[in-house]
C-alpha cells in the first residue's frame, strides 16, 4: 500500500515540523502544539522507537484529541 513508515515520518516529516515549531516558539515566545493524525502506520505505543524518542528529546507538545472529534479535526469531514 501507500502507508508511511515510521522511519520516513520521523526523519522527513516530524523533524521538519519540530524545526518549524521551534522557530515559531522562539519568535513568539510562546509554546505551540502539534496535532497529528492517529495513523498507526507510523505510530505505536512504544516509547523506545525513534519517533517517540525524538518527540521526548525535543519536548514537543502534542495536542491530544479524539480522532472522532470534528471540532479538532475539521478536514476529516470533507
Amino acid at each position: 500500500g501507500n502507508a508511511i513508515t515510521q522511519a520516513f515520518y520521523t526523519e522527513k516529516i516530524l523533524l521538519q515540523y519540530i524545526k518549524e515549531i521551534q522557530a515559531l516558539e522562539a519568535y513568539y515566545s510562546h509554546r505551540f502544539r502539534l496535532q497529528e493524525a492517529r495513523d498507526l502506520s507510523y505510530r505505536n505505543r512504544s516509547l523506545n522507537n525513534p519517533y517517540a524518542k525524538l518527540k521526548t528529546a525535543t519536548g514537543l507538545l502534542i495536542l491530544v484529541h479524539s480522532p472522532q472529534s470534528p471540532d479538532l479535526n475539521p478536514i476529516e469531514l470533507c
